[in-house]
């Protein structure tokens, strides 16, 4: 076929791939065909099997992973399950081998590949965006229909890190018009990062500018610029700890209305309960001065409904904003509150914007709710580490090689049933891919995993790249909270991008290869 022709093809199936890792699942499955038509019947096969035997040793230390599945299907009594998993991991092994085929690729896919990863992020965050704004969303996390929160904060953190690099380093030789885009770009994914509440891109950021911001310094020390910024860094800091330091006594510091004497009848008469008191949020007891029967009746009064099973959400949401739950305090909320605790939102402050105080609240009261009660369903920090701690019981009794691919489904669930966990039966695994990697292959299949990533960079000499490390730390990162290789958009995110950057090192790992006509 015209070479022509294949640039194009080559071309429109990584972009394909891209749009797929960033809005769907299906594209995905689409740009794994396209690629493997490309592989089997595009261009010459001898030019192909030269650049995969020139790049063997990188190739099977990449197909490690993958392997190890296959393998443990040995000892795994589920092969069934075993099977669905692997199949669910085929990109693993597809797109190494494509890419490795087709590379090196031309300097224009580059391009038009990254341009429109950074379009794709963008119109994703603006379908986001007016998600949120136009449907009064409970959980931001479902803002995304066409990808994972997590995966997708994952994409925001690793495109804000490429621009942010690119304008650094390019401002003198870019254009004003691009470099002022490019700025504008960064600040709204910042933008978005707050409203849409993505706590993991916000530690991610955070973790990387506490580690970059102190070098850069060092390096710099005797200029101005330099230290402004670290004494910025060091403020930011300080201002950080003192404000999750004052929402948390506000949170957890009973009102000084508990120490007076009180107040035993609401307004209309009538009794006010006592509960415990182990139950804080906003500084007020959540099961002291509340009758229920006084709430339920105004509340079908204004609504001409039960409250039902929304009874605790009016319960938190009134005390929210005072301590006091009675008759009264129902009928002074606002329309926009009733609509509020009907959508299920049990925290005023949970319907700040731009904001991280709802996301940091979420937080106390599942601590709070743990301390109180033990609950742990429901609170994804707490559930995971439920998880972890399941993770390694199951590691202690499948130490060596781990219980499969095949079974360590149902193991994890066995486990947590078992150890009578409230996630029992709720399908759940490690929500952390070295323990997960751990209990499915074992010690010998941990390390090969660890080798596996650590490896192939160093042999292109990726670490050399600003870029790359910042890809790999976010992988790795991400894998001590989530199960990244075991969802169809972590499992893009990595071996996609990875296999761009290891096979095409030459072209784009390097800083100097970043000049400025790739972004013109």
């Amino acid at each position: 076929m015209n070479q022509r022709y294949i640039f194009y093809y080559d071309t429109i199936t990584l972009i394909t791939c891209i749009v797929g890792m960033i809005l769907s699942k299906s594209l995905i499955s689409i740009g794994m065909v396209l690629l493997t038509f490309d592989f089997l019947f595009l261009g010459s096969w001898k030019e192909k099997w030269q650049k995969l035997k020139s790049q063997k040793v990188l190739l099977v230390v990449m197909l490690i992973y993958p392997a190890l599945h296959i393998v443990s299907l040995l000892w795994s009594s589920n092969v069934t399950q075993g099977l669905i998993d692997i199949n669910k991991k085929m990109a693993l092994i597809v797109f190494p081998l494509t890419i490795c085929a087709m590379s090196p690729l031309k300097k224009e896919t580059f391009k038009y590949c990254f341009i429109v990863y950074l379009l794709a992020i963008f119109a994703a965050t603006i379908w986001g965006s007016i998600n949120f704004f136009t449907h009064n969303y409970i959980d931001t996390r479902t803002l995304m229909g066409g990808c994972s929160h997590v995966r997708f904060a994952l994409n925001i953190v690793f495109a804000i890190i490429c621009v942010a690099w690119i304008v650094y380093n390019k401002r003198r030789t870019l254009g004003n018009t691009l470099l002022c885009l490019l700025s504008i770009y960064v600040v709204w994914l910042g933008c978005y990062i707050l409203f849409a509440q993505l706590t993991t891109a916000v530690v991610l950021l955070a973790i990387m500018t506490l580690i970059a911001l102190p070098y850069y310094c060092i390096k710099k020390i005797s200029s101005l610029v330099a230290k402004i910024v670290l004494l910025i860094y060091v403020g930011a800091i300080l201002v950080s700890v003192f404000w999750i330091r004052k929402e948390y006594k506000y949170f957890f510091t009973p009102n000084v209305i508990y120490s007076q004497p009180l107040v035993k009848t609401t307004p209309q008469g009538n009794t006010y309960y006592f509960g415990s008191k182990e139950i804080i949020e906003n500084g007020n007891y959540v099961y002291y001065f509340w009758n229920p029967d006084e709430m339920k009746t105004v509340w079908k009064q204004r609504t001409g409904e039960d409250i039902g099973d929304k009874f605790n959400v009016l319960l938190r949401y009134l005390n929210s904003i005072s301590p006091y739950k009675d008759a009264q305090h129902v009928k002074a909320l606002s329309n926009q509150d009733i609509d509020n605790i009907n959508r299920g939102i049990a925290n005023k402050a949970y319907i700040n914007t731009f904001s991280l105080t709802p996301r940091l609240y979420k937080l106390f009261w599942q601590i709070g709710a743990y301390k109180g009660f033990g609950q742990v369903k429901n609170f994804s920090e707490l559930q995971r580490l439920e998880l972890w701690a399941n993770a390694t019981r199951v590691i202690r009794n499948n130490f060596l090689i781990g219980c499969g691919c095949g079974d360590v489904h149902s193991v994890f669930t066995e486990y947590l049933c078992r150890n009578k966990s409230q996630l029992c039966g709720m399908g759940l695994k490690a929500h952390n891919q070295y323990l997960y990697t751990f209990a499915t292959f074992g010690l010998l299949g941990l390390v090969l995993f660890l080798f596996y990533l650590i490896y192939p960079p160093i042999r292109q000499g990726a670490f050399n790249s600003v870029i790359y490390c910042a890809f790999f730390f976010i992988v790795c990162a991400s894998m001590i909270s989530e199960d990244t290789l075991d969802s169809v958009q972590g499992i893009m995110f990595y071996i996609f991008l990875n296999s761009i950057m290891l096979f095409n090192s030459k072209q784009i790992i390097f800083p100097k290869a970043l000049r400025r006509d790739n972004f013109a």
